[in-house]
């Protein structure tokens, strides 16, 4: 399908929204239902994160961003993409601790995987240069 009929926009007929094939009439097909009374906040959210993701495996960054500001979505608000962050932090954290430190315990990266506080997460990138071992890593409150 060429990118011209895949990126589209929804056009006007009487004053409604047409659907277009493609990812450009997804946020006027998908609004409606993501609204809906019946369909929980988590759901719509969980949905929305998710078909983000997988957008981003057939069109180009730049589509996906203007699609998703027009859905009017905070992406950060998510916590399908909070996950995500703090599972791409903690592979970070023991990557530039087994380079500094050796290879941590399996306690020790058990614990800095089961971490999801962004906040602290960050101190402990932070404290990376000043600490002299895993547990004072570990110790970052």
């Amino acid at each position: 399908m060429p990118p011209s009929t895949t990126w589209s926009t929804p056009t006007r007929t009487s004053g409604a929204a047409t659907c277009v094939p493609g990812l450009a009439s997804l946020p006027v097909r998908s609004r409606c239902w993501l609204r809906r009374p019946d369909v929980p906040d988590t759901v719509s959210r969980s949905l929305i994160a998710s078909t983000y993701l997988l957008c981003g495996l057939r069109y180009s960054w730049e589509q996906v961003e203007d699609l998703y500001r027009r859905l009017s979505m905070i992406l950060e608000e998510s916590s399908t993409y909070q996950h995500l962050l703090s599972r791409g932090a903690q592979a970070i954290l023991i990557r530039l601790g087994r380079s500094k430190f050796g290879d941590p315990s399996p306690a020790a990266e058990s614990v800095i995987r089961g971490i999801e506080d962004e906040e602290r997460l960050g101190r402990m990138a932070d404290h990376m240069l000043t600490v002299t071992s895993w547990d004072d890593l570990l110790a970052t409150p």
